[in-house]
């Protein structure tokens, strides 16, 4: 009886925050007194572009909301938003700058300090984390320099450079980053095309310090690295399948299966965990107590090749970035955790809207706005 009485409770409580209102057999994830925005970084030499999408509360369907165009032939892939989404950061990897900008109400952007970047000591950026405090951000490096530096962030959202923080162990060519949300590891899968390396940082008061390191798979390749929000282990993805690790590295479960181009995200209960497994599928998994992985035989097929991938916070939709077809693939999340269901939003079509979606290889953001 008492089970029963705290089961009610608990779905009598996500019913009134909007968490759990059934839409066509989806859960409606949508906070009431939030707005959502999907930002989109651009990699369309030489109209590269940071593009805003709104999300409709009742038909989740993506809006062309607002964009600036910043242009030139370098690399913009890597993004990255502090927590209370006041301040984006976007790496300019070709001029080792971070690029700074402030994010309206209304989710448009404007530069940051002048000249609205901060060059970064060395190396080519290659990736961005943000500390869960929101005090620290973290770029990776390579060429010349492969390392780690930290950045505090200011009150006013300004990035100072507070030195070298760690050395990586290998000369990786990209990264592929997570941090557990307590903010005490964090994790960096340091690519190559062989021999590849997965690096643990400990962080005490934003310096990190390397203290472990291993070789997921010495002869295949690492590809995606995403952490659970109960923060006791984390998941790689290789070409042979998916590794569950505690966050002393140890390998805890092997599930076997052909994997390539994956991006995995997780399902915010912790309970699912889904993946792109080649350049046209996507497949559910769902995630024991121990960390192991169960194929729950459900998968959905696409054309076109993936870029980034976002899932919503009370997770009824997860957009993925389809480079190959210029558009954003939208896939309904059900109740049980399988999905249905492919919605194309493509605007490229016809001006002004055909930039939005085109060079869709860089990252990808989720914006939440107080509602006024």
């Amino acid at each position: 009886m008492k089970t029963l009485i705290k089961i009610t409770i608990i779905i009598f409580t996500l019913v009134l925050s909007g968490c759990w209102n059934v839409y066509n057999d989806v859960l409606d994830d949508m906070e009431k007194n939030y707005t959502y925005y999907l930002t989109v970084v651009n990699q369309d030499s030489p109209n590269n572009a940071l593009s805003v999408f709104s999300i409709d509360d009742d038909s989740k369907s993506l809006n062309p909301s607002s964009q600036i165009i910043i242009g030139g032939d370098y690399n913009i892939n890597y993004s990255a938003t502090d927590h209370a989404n006041k301040y984006l950061y976007v790496t300019d990897a070709e001029n080792s700058r971070i690029l700074m900008y402030t994010i309206s109400n209304n989710c448009t952007f404007e530069a940051l300090g002048i000249p609205g970047y901060i060059t970064t000591e060395a190396g080519i950026l290659r990736g961005l984390r943000i500390h869960p405090s929101g005090n620290y951000l973290y770029a990776f490096t390579y060429g010349g320099t492969w390392a780690v530096y930290m950045y505090t962030i200011g009150i006013d959202g300004l990035l100072s450079y507070s030195g070298l923080s760690a050395s990586i162990s290998a000369s990786a060519t990209s990264y592929r980053t997570a941090i557990d949300p307590s903010g005490a590891y964090l994790f960096s899968l340091n690519i190559l095309s062989s021999n590849s390396t997965l690096q643990r940082f400990e962080v005490n008061n934003g310096t990190l310090t390397s203290t472990a390191s291993s070789v997921p798979y010495p002869t295949e390749q690492p590809i995606d690295i995403v952490m659970h929000p109960g923060g006791q282990y984390f998941f790689i993805a290789t070409e042979t399948g998916v590794l569950t690790y505690n966050t002393d590295l140890q390998i805890l479960h092997t599930f076997a299966g052909s994997i390539s181009n994956a991006r995995m995200v997780i399902h915010p209960s912790g309970n699912y965990l889904y993946t792109t497994v080649d350049m046209y599928t996507m497949k559910a998994f769902q995630i024991q107590s121990d960390g192991s992985l169960v194929d729950i035989n459900n998968s959905l097929s696409f054309s076109g090749g993936w870029g980034d991938i976002i899932i919503l916070p009370c997770a009824n939709r997860i957009y993925l970035a389809n480079y190959g077809q210029n558009r954003i693939n939208d896939i309904r999340i059900k109740k049980d955790g399988t999905i249905d269901g492919s919605y194309d939003h493509s605007f490229y079509w016809s001006s002004p809207y055909d930039t939005y979606t085109a060079g869709l290889y860089g990252s990808m953001m989720l914006i939440r706005k107080k509602a006024k």
